[in-house]
């Protein structure tokens, strides 16, 4: 009858790391017979097995022993030291879980009975971790990282640690980190802690800042410090998504020797050089206000100069009621072309120049019932010199949408569509509005705010005079005017 065997509880098993092959693992055990006695003195056959991926994967190394075990029933073997047709140094132990199976033969013959397969875990795996020996040996440079050349040899990688200072592309480094790209620094390090990128390429040194979250074109910025001109330049600028062309190189810019500083623009030429629209907003910035300086350069903005504008336009205003006015003159914001026969201190003004653009009368097919009809050569209610502000009101309180007065009121709440009469008055004296600086000169076709019928307003020719009806619908100009 044969005699089962076990083996009992695993006392010891390390990894036993060798400089040179034969490699393995340490393996010790405590042999019992089926009656649990202990087997003392005795060899024994073991046969190792090695699986991959479950406990009853495939066979990927195996090996017998024959040891002796000692008055205590112990007894020791190297696995991977065993006889055997594998190759145990070629078991990749990174590449998947391995299980270790245990067979023995009492009688130190080949009919081995499986005891029990267990999974290794952390300890054999140290074998994969062989490649440190030489790390930690003598092969490589001192302080230099190694890196795989061909994935069976080791040598110096560009990453150099010295204990206190990591360099990249240097074994010298100065700073906490130092990245060195061909040349040598110049910089050294008793000018305080930090970090160094250094390059003696011609496009200078170059930070890239990416963001892969970005919109297009704008994913990616650029730090950089080059030679500009003969002169030392640091800049930031934006490039396009695969880095190979400048978007914007000139975001940020600085001068090494004269300090200017430039927004917008690549060479400074002042302590701060700005291209493009400035914005200073610190809370009282204010319409019409100025940047003022107190004694030690503090700026802020100033109402003062407002204050003094208003108080002049007050006084001229004064001045001009009180005073007798001509046709060119130049009276509340616009060109005198009709001066009060009974008064000649007041009168009308038209603007400088028409509105920007044609516009139609508006309100095609509606008679608007507070704006009087002129049927004939117009004259009377609605055509007359004094009609046009009454005319302008009424239009926009009928017809709130009508394009032309509402571009006359556009300059402001004084301002009106003249009247038939008035826009002649316009025409008469067009040589001396327009012979007065800054006044542009008139068109041919303009607008009246004297309403003709449901579909037509009366218009004023300019190159000849001649005034009719036009429909309501045409895009003429408008040159708005308004008492003074």
């Amino acid at each position: 009858m044969k005699k089962a065997t076990s083996i009992v509880l695993l006392l010891l098993f390390t990894v036993g790391m060798y400089a040179q092959t034969p490699e393995g693992f340490n393996y010790q055990a405590v042999a019992k017979d089926a009656a649990g006695d202990i087997m003392v003195s005795t060899t024994i056959g073991v046969q190792i097995q090695l699986r991959e991926t479950t406990i009853a994967g495939a066979v990927i190394y195996t090996e017998t022993h024959s040891p002796t075990t000692n008055a205590n029933g112990v007894f020791n073997l190297i696995v991977g030291q065993g006889t055997s047709a594998d190759t145990f140094n070629t078991i990749d132990w990174a590449n998947d879980l391995h299980f270790l199976e245990i067979s023995i033969d009492l009688a130190n013959g080949s009919t081995y009975v499986s005891v029990g397969t267990t999974q290794f875990m952390s300890v054999p795996y140290a074998l994969h971790a062989k490649t440190a020996t030489a790390v930690l040996g003598n092969s490589g440079t001192t302080h230099f990282l190694p890196k795989s050349i061909d994935g069976t040899a080791l040598g110096d990688s560009q990453l150099f640690d010295d204990g206190t200072n990591v360099g990249i592309g240097t074994e010298s480094p100065l700073k906490a980190l130092h990245i060195q790209r061909g040349g040598t620094s110049l910089l050294t390090s008793s000018f305080g802690d930090g970090m160094i990128f250094s390059t003696n390429s011609n496009s200078g040194a170059r930070i890239f800042l990416e963001n892969l979250t970005g919109s297009s074109a704008q994913k990616t910025m650029v730090l950089v410090n080059e030679n500009v001109s003969g002169e030392g330049t640091t800049y930031f600028g934006s490039l396009s998504d695969d880095g190979g062309a400048f978007i914007n190189g000139s975001i940020l810019s600085m001068n090494h020797s004269s300090g200017n500083v430039g927004i917008g623009l690549h060479a400074p030429t002042a302590k701060l050089d700005v291209a493009g629209d400035i914005k200073i907003a610190d809370g009282t910035q204010g319409a019409g206000k100025i940047l003022t300086s107190d004694a030690d350069g503090l700026a802020s903005w100033d109402d003062s100069v407002i204050n003094l504008i208003t108080d002049l336009q007050s006084q001229i205003t004064l001045l001009e009621s009180q005073t007798s006015a001509r046709v060119g003159d130049l009276r509340a914001g616009g060109v005198v072309f009709w001066v009060d026969p009974a008064d000649n201190r007041h009168g009308l003004v038209c603007a400088f120049s028409d509105y920007p653009s044609t516009r139609e009368w508006g309100c095609f097919g509606t008679d608007l019932p507070n704006v009087p009809n002129v049927t004939s050569f117009p004259s009377g209610l609605g055509a007359e010199i004094g009609d046009g502000l009454s005319n302008t009101n009424n239009i926009l309180n009928d017809c709130p949408t009508a394009p032309a007065a509402l571009a006359a009121r556009s300059y402001g709440s004084e301002w009106f569509l003249p009247s038939a009469k008035e826009l002649n008055e316009m025409y008469d004296n067009k040589a001396t509005l327009e012979a007065v600086a800054g006044f542009t000169p008139f068109n041919v076709f303009y607008w009246s705010s004297t309403e003709y019928l449901n579909n037509a307003a009366w218009i004023q020719y300019f190159n000849n005079g001649v005034q009719n009806g036009s429909n309501k619908f045409n895009a003429l100009y408008v040159r708005a005017v308004r008492a003074f």
